[in-house]
């Protein structure tokens, strides 16, 4: 298997929250973001082994999620997807769980326990390495 810290097709990433950046609060159209990066991601911008496999970004008050990666040639595309109704800028303040489940070819996102379709993305990168999960 694995080393410690590597994820494998089946893992499931689960963040329960009190909410984030309500319509009232002073950073609410910036949202918050997610990264899963392999290597030195505290210093990815000085590091040649710090790949970003995952950039998760729900931005309320443009009513998208951007999703996207970089490995080591750069950026991939960005997928922007509709922001669902619990993220929603009216929303944004209320608790949510999401799940994040590591599939074979893509991560497979669940919110509030329902399947999110549009929030899917083509998994990149190797995975079998220790791994770190930042959220902002």
């Amino acid at each position: 298997g694995p080393p410690w810290g590597g994820l494998t097709a089946g893992t499931v990433l689960r963040i329960e929250a009190e909410g984030f950046n309500g319509e009232d609060g002073p950073i609410a159209g910036w949202g918050w973001y997610l990264n899963v990066w392999s290597g030195d991601g505290r210093h990815w911008d000085k590091k040649s082994n710090a790949f970003r496999m995952l950039h998760f970004n729900p931005r309320p008050r443009a009513g998208i999620i951007a999703m996207n990666h970089c490995l080591r040639s750069g950026w991939g595309p960005e997928k922007d997807a509709p922001i669902p109704e619990p993220w929603q800028l009216t929303n944004a303040a209320k608790p949510f769980v999401l799940e994040l489940k590591l599939g074979p070819k893509a991560w497979i996102m669940k919110l509030n326990g329902e399947l999110q379709p549009d929030m899917g993305y083509d998994r990149q990168g190797d995975f079998s390495e220790p791994l770190i999960l930042q959220l902002y």
